[in-house]
């Protein structure tokens, strides 16, 4: 059985700033990105439908659905990404390969 997503409920100040990121020119895909699947996501669209919408994956959309819902719009940008250090495709790794990183 799936999990029932989150339910997102905005107040007028959290839309109202979450529709600015979406108009500002200098906001970074992310940020944007975030902002449509909240918005989205408080309007009562399901899960498959955001990710359907937003070019993205359910994990990713169930991510922000759930981080937004805990943490509200203030997230230290450092805590964003909590993933691994993927780094820089280098060719020739140590092991001769040409699929090493560099973090």
């Amino acid at each position: 059985m799936a999990r029932a997503a989150v339910e997102i409920e905005l107040s007028e100040e959290e839309e109202r700033r979450l529709r600015a990121v979406l108009r500002t020119p200098s906001a970074s895909q992310q940020q944007a990105l975030r902002a449509r699947i909240v918005l989205r996501a408080a309007e009562g669209a399901t899960n498959t439908e955001i990710a359907a919408e937003a070019g993205v994956s359910l994990p990713t959309v169930g991510l922000w659905r759930r981080s937004f819902s805990e943490r509200g719009l203030d997230v230290p940008r450092h805590e964003i990404w909590k993933g691994r250090n993927v780094g820089l495709l280098v060719k020739g790794a140590s092991d001769g390969t040409s699929s090493g990183f560099l973090c």
